[in-house]
């Protein structure tokens, strides 16, 4: 009894110990395949195909290699041991399609890679990277379908972290709304520094600044080394309009360590922020790094010396916002907007203010040439231009002696009047330019009759009109 007792223990043992050492042949001839694989031998593949010959009904061993000569960027070979894996029997080994799909997504081909990974979901539905593949390859062509393969996957596999995966998958496809819907199923406890980051970036293009900046604060704590957080919560504290937390938020990021990268995009946020909060000399001292800054855009640098330009008019330091403005056209040239042009115009108007004699009328001049260029350039900025060049000229001849205003005052109305659907704006202009026209055809010209046809044009658009009044009513 007891012989026959030992001889079936030794029989169990042996029936363990088979695969076992079975497994431990393949593992070895996947380890040598690979090593030939590596090698420069001339002969290689056939010593490959020597040692696989002995593994044709072994799926596993078969797929192993072929994932050598993949890994080795042999996709022929490759291939060729995926489909040599499922042959016969072995038809429902999922690994193969895998490996197959792998080789095609190489090809560029992601119809015929994402066909083997269906096949993978189909034959082998507990396995991840099926599904997983499938996504990826999806998620450009149609995140939709993309996103139901994941939920296969959820079905096969409650514990697989499909969501943060859905979410990294629309991410890249550029749905930031289904990728942020799929980040914030994610305990943000459990991701990862670099798929946080991913979550507030999508937050950020989708100007999502609150929710932006409730994150960012939990996030530079749980990832202090990471200097995309607090960037990302600056910049949207600045967006808020909150500079005095976007500027504490920008030093937590320029003092993270010696090895941040300081952006373009970071100095120009920190010279609005800086500019936000009054601190007018930390704007323009950021401003001028931005303008200086090697990797800064000219959309960036043409933004921080605008910004110069701006700062130092609302310090009321009218010349150096002349010459700020005036390097600001240099830089932008046919670039530079209407607007841009009648800033400094408007510059040297101010700065005229501050002057007496020749200088302030040399710097009158200098803004009459101003609108003048823009009147040229600009068509649509006509009346605007005219009218600044009528009030310049009013200043240039305050006793309209000379009738200076005059020609500027008619253009004015020929512009306005060529519109019959003309806004309050313009029509204050024009009441301005008839007023002018009236009372130098009464006081210079002693025109009484064009004065009161000037007189009836203004009452016609304001009956209220206390000068037209009297002028319509003289004899």
């Amino acid at each position: 009894m007891k012989t026959i007792k030992y001889l079936f223990i030794g029989a169990l043992m042996l029936s363990v110990a088979a695969p076992a050492m079975a497994q431990s042949e393949a593992d070895e001839a996947v380890k040598n395949a690979t090593n030939i694989i590596k090698s420069n031998a001339p002969d290689k593949d056939k010593q490959v195909a020597a040692i696989a010959k002995g593994f044709k009904k072994d799926p596993k061993t078969l797929t192993a290699i072929g994932r050598a000569y993949f890994n080795a960027g042999n996709k022929e070979k490759a291939m060729e041991y995926g489909n040599m894996a499922i042959s016969g029997k072995n038809k429902n080994y999922g690994e193969a399609y895998i490996l197959m799909g792998d080789v095609e997504t190489l090809n560029d081909k992601p119809g015929e890679a994402a066909n083997y990974y269906q096949q993978a979901m189909y034959f082998d539905k507990t396995n991840p990277e099926g599904y997983r593949r499938y996504a990826y390859i999806m998620a450009k062509v149609s995140p939709k379908e993309s996103a139901n393969a994941l939920e296969q996957l959820r079905l096969a596999d409650p514990s697989y972290p499909v969501d943060i995966i859905a979410a990294e998958i629309y991410d890249n496809a550029g749905d930031k709304k289904n990728a942020i819907a799929y980040y914030e199923k994610v305990d943000r406890n459990k991701m990862k520094d670099n798929q946080f980051v991913n979550y507030l970036t999508c937050l950020f293009f989708t100007k999502n600044y609150d929710k932006l900046i409730e994150q960012g604060e939990w996030g530079v704590t749980k990832f202090p080394a990471a200097p995309a957080i607090p960037r990302l919560t600056f910049y949207s504290f600045t967006e808020k309009q909150n500079y005095p937390k976007a500027m504490e938020y920008a030093e937590k990021l320029f003092h993270i360590s010696d090895s941040v990268k300081i952006l373009p995009y970071d100095l120009q946020y920190y010279g609005h922020a800086a500019l936000g909060n009054k601190d007018y000399a930390k704007a323009i001292e950021t401003f001028n790094k931005l303008a200086e800054h090697p990797d800064a855009n000219k959309d960036a640098k043409l933004d921080a010396l605008k910004r110069i330009a701006e700062t130092f008019g609302e310090q009321e330091d009218y010349a150096k916002s002349i010459d700020a403005w005036k390097k600001y056209h240099n830089v932008a040239g046919d670039m530079a907007s209407a607007t841009d042009i009648a800033n400094l115009g408007t510059a040297y108007m101010y700065y005229s203010q501050t002057l007496s004699g020749d200088a302030k009328t040399n710097t009158l001049k200098e803004s009459d040439k101003v609108f003048a260029d823009l009147a040229a350039k600009k068509p649509s900025a006509a009346e605007y231009a005219n009218y600044q060049r009528a009030r310049i000229a009013g200043q240039l001849d305050p006793t309209s002696q000379q009738g200076l205003a005059k020609p500027f005052y008619d253009k004015v109305i020929e512009l306005i009047t060529a519109n019959s659907n003309y806004d309050n704006i313009s029509k204050n202009r024009l009441i301005q330019a008839y007023h002018y026209n009236m009372s130098y055809a009464l006081i210079i010209q002693k025109d009484t009759a064009t004065a009161k046809s000037y007189a009836a044009k203004i009452l016609a658009l304001d009956p209220e009109h206390e000068a037209a009044k009297q002028v319509s009513n003289i004899n």
